[in-house]
């Protein structure tokens, strides 16, 4: 290769092969130490912060994330990524080729005490074929800024698709189609032998329908948004905008298009279940609820209940994450008078199986009270660790119980 002659991203590929580059990219991260800029993104520069927050952002939101799920950062590095998903309440997984970066990147995490991880970060060494974790074992997978480095996109995407879980997400955010030719890029592969590929979102949807994938969609976005004054503001929310206006931010848009994409990967039809709030709704279709108790002996409570919402009820997983049970709360009455109660929390019961938006279960709620006296309860759904129903769109039902001596 001579000197100042433009690189081309499939020479390194052709010179180097899968297992060099996977060399090379470990080599590089040999000269790295804790106080690395990189190690610390989103907030590494002033120059960079901005817009890895504003794509980070997007990311983050089109994957849908739920407490516990099981997301792997692919072409993790040195895992910052990979610990703040760890503190906002998944388990993450660093997957990448250098054994070197993931290294610095446990070590990192160890020490991190700007919050408590949810669960300590799994790091794997990916050897350039195959992800060592088992088919269908992980809920979402993000690549940021990591792709480009891939010399081989469609065996990974097809890696990808394998460890997911059915309805499972992969958000890629990658730069545009001339990456390879900028100075940063050429200068990397010049200096270092690692891969700054371009990113063409039309190969990369053809490569992922042919992974398995079956939706592939581009999310745009303005790294620039134009700034308007209170009149065009007001013309562009509340009435017809100018066409000055629409024009400036059809060509930032375009121009943040082709300088950087976002892209999303579904396996099968999307699927929302309880690890999140949004979709949580019931429907009460029938009661029975005891008017008066005795004093040591069980009163039943029973509610069919249909979820009316769009959310998928899990009857069971790990440490009970968003797991839906029926439960509520002692609104007024005897202190300590429910057995089995948490202060003011009614124990709970929980579903024989998953419940899908449409399907109607009954849940059985024994109590047994200490003391005679008037209770005022509230009967609610709760997702464990998540939400209670009630702070969504659901009511809670109401019962009023007069509980007698023997």
């Amino acid at each position: 290769m001579r000197q100042g002659s433009l690189i081309e991203p499939q020479e390194l590929i052709d010179r180097l092969g899968v297992e060099g580059l996977c060399r090379t990219a470990d080599e590089y991260f040999h000269g790295f130490g804790a106080d690395e800029q990189s190690n610390f993104k989103p907030f590494g520069t002033l120059d960079d912060a901005p817009r890895c927050l504003l794509h980070l952002g997007q990311v983050l939101g089109a994957l849908q994330l739920g407490v516990g799920m099981t997301v792997v950062d692919s072409g993790a590095g040195t895992a910052w990524l990979t610990r703040a998903l760890a503190q906002i309440g998944v388990e993450a997984i660093a997957v990448d080729p250098s054994a070197r970066a993931l290294e610095l990147g446990e070590k990192l995490a160890a020490e991190d005490v700007r919050r408590p991880l949810w669960v300590a970060p799994r790091f794997v060494v990916f050897d350039g074929h195959r992800i060592a974790l088992d088919d269908q074992s992980v809920d979402r997978v993000v690549s940021f800024d990591a792709f480009h480095h891939v010399p081989n996109p469609g065996e990974v995407l097809a890696e990808m698709y394998r460890v997911l879980r059915p309805g499972g997400l992969v958000a890629l955010s990658e730069p545009g189609a001339l990456h390879a030719y900028t100075a940063a890029s050429q200068s990397e592969m010049r200096r270092y032998d690692v891969l700054e590929n371009n990113i063409d979102p039309d190969e990369l949807a053809r490569l992922a329908h042919r992974a398995g994938f079956t939706a592939v969609w581009s999310m745009p976005l303005l790294d620039q948004p134009p700034m308007l004054n209170p009149r065009r503001r007001r013309g562009l929310v509340g009435g017809l905008p100018s066409l000055e206006v629409l024009v400036r931010l059809f060509r930032q848009l375009r121009a943040s298009m082709r300088n950087r994409s976002i892209t999303l990967l579904c396996k099968g039809e999307p699927a929302i279940d309880s690890r999140r709030p949004e979709g949580l709704e019931y429907r009460v279709r029938r009661r029975e609820l005891a008017g008066q108790a005795v004093v040591g002996e069980d009163a039943a409570f029973v509610l069919e209940i249909e979820n009316s919402g769009e959310a998928i009820w899990r009857a069971s997983g790990p440490r009970d994450l968003g797991v839906v049970r029926l439960g509520g709360r002692l609104v007024s009455g005897p202190e300590d008078g429910v057995e089995g109660a948490w202060g003011v929390d009614l124990p709970r019961v929980g579903l024989e199986r998953d419940l899908r938006p449409g399907e109607v279960c009954e849940l059985l709620l024994p109590l047994r009270f200490r003391r005679t006296g008037t209770y005022e309860l509230e009967l609610d759904l709760v997702s464990e660790q998540v939400t209670w129903f009630r702070h969504r769109s659901s009511e809670p039902v109401p019962v009023r119980i007069e509980v007698v001596g023997r």
